[in-house]
């Protein structure tokens, strides 16, 4: 059998594309929802119903409620362990950072395990762990916190797992991995295509994908709307109708101000990759700062246009500004056209 392991709307469908291009039943999909991320949730079971999995193992953790939460792990892990009886061929785990995926890991004991895509994050794992021969992630807790995990990984097999290579099933394209015994298998979304039909082009709107930017401080808040006035500068010079289509984790007071520059903010309800097979209208372009869904999308549909707007070096939190490095180079390769930003920052 094959098992999935899903915590994001991109992982759903990363999942099904696997599900699709390798055999193995049953197939059984493993979602763990978050406490407090409502729209990532919704986005995650909008996902599932769409892509048809049978009896799907829904985890539903509660915020504040510790004891329900441990209740629930320990009999999800009881779950995997009757799993690893029926013999798992192969694993998909859709977080290499996630610690309770690299336990199932442990638990189920697959022939292969397989990392799938939650966006521009898989070329980074690759380049900086898989690639180094690193395939448990790095702890970063407090001294008594880190003990207690560490206990705990070693019981799920962590020291055994570390020299166990991950392979990748990814949309991106990456160099033919150098760790022995690991592969890297490419897909272009093709089973997730199949669900879509014929669909009409607008001929002016330019849809921008946001990212949590600011939320997280890799820029600051007043940089990221000063970059967008920018972006919505040069659409407008290019006679080109600028929709701002938001991540799911975007703070209101960031769309608040991106509707007072007058840019229209249009949340699809759903995974972009998804929207865009089922939706019966595309735009001209796509755009981005950095959202991954700019090379997923590049595999659903044609778009005449596709641009990343540079966000300048010294714009960027020190610690991120190499992660964005990579985007860029990634886009580059990839034949998006890359925008230089004017930098306004003090």
């Amino acid at each position: 059998m094959n098992v999935f392991l899903v915590q994001s709307p991109l992982q759903v469908l990363a999942a099904f594309e696997a599900r699709e291009t390798f055999p193995g039943e049953p197939a059984q999909l493993i979602v763990m929802l978050s406490p407090n991320k409502t729209r990532n949730n919704t986005q995650i079971l909008e996902a599932v119903s769409r892509t048809g999995w049978l009896q799907p193992l829904i985890i539903r953790p509660q915020r504040g409620r510790p004891l329900h939460n441990l209740r629930i792990k320990a009999a999800l892990f009881l779950s995997l362990k009757r799993l690893a009886h029926q013999h798992v061929a192969n694993l998909f785990m859709g977080d290499f950072r996630s610690i309770w995926m690299n336990r199932a890991r442990g638990l189920c004991e697959p022939e292969t395990t397989w990392l799938i895509d939650d966006g521009m994050v898989t070329p980074y794992v690759q380049k900086h762990f898989f690639s180094q021969g690193i395939y448990w992630p790095v702890t970063r807790k407090q001294k008594l916190n880190n003990l207690v995990r560490s206990l705990v990984n070693r019981w799920h097999g962590s020291e055994r797992l570390r020299d166990t290579p991950i392979s990748v099933f990814s949309v991106y394209d990456m160099p033919v991995p150098a760790a022995p015994g690991q592969r890297v298998v490419r897909h272009h979304y093709e089973h997730l295509r199949s669900l879509g039909s014929g669909q009409r082009r607008s001929e002016h709107d330019l849809y921008f994908f946001g990212s949590k930017l600011s939320e997280v401080g890799i820029i600051t808040r007043d940089t990221e709307i000063d970059l967008l006035a920018q972006t919505l500068a040069w659409s407008r010079a290019q006679q080109l109708a600028l929709h701002y289509i938001p991540h799911r984790e975007d703070h209101p007071d960031k769309l608040d101000r991106i509707r007072a520059l007058d840019i229209p903010v249009k949340p699809l309800g759903m995974p972009a990759e998804l929207y865009f097979v089922l939706s019966e209208q595309i735009p001209a372009g796509i755009a981005t700062f950095c959202s991954s869904a700019m090379s997923s999308l590049s595999c659903i549909a044609d778009f005449p246009l596709r641009c990343a707007f540079v966000i300048p070096e010294t714009a960027i939190r020190e610690s991120s500004r190499d992660a964005l490095a990579l985007i860029y180079q990634g886009f580059d390769q990839t034949g998006v056209r890359l925008i230089r930003m004017n930098d306004n920052t003090p």
